[in-house]
């Protein structure tokens, strides 16, 4: 049972991480040869001032 982690910045609407899930359901069917029902994905959602990224936090960045 493949499961996989995403983790992305907060924002996406509930019908973007649809696509989202969907599609990576479809790659990881396509790519490892196992049923949809069998791929779980996990999504963890973060705050700008919870990331950092070359040594600076994601709310300096941008």
């Amino acid at each position: 049972m493949p499961v996989i982690h995403v983790n992305m910045l907060k924002g996406k609407t509930t019908e973007q991480k649809k696509i989202m899930v969907e599609s990576i359901t479809e790659a990881v069917v396509k790519a490892i040869n196992v049923e949809p029902e069998k791929v779980t994905i996990f999504i963890n959602e973060f705050e700008k001032e919870e990331i950092g990224k070359g040594g600076r936090l994601y709310t300096e960045i941008k």
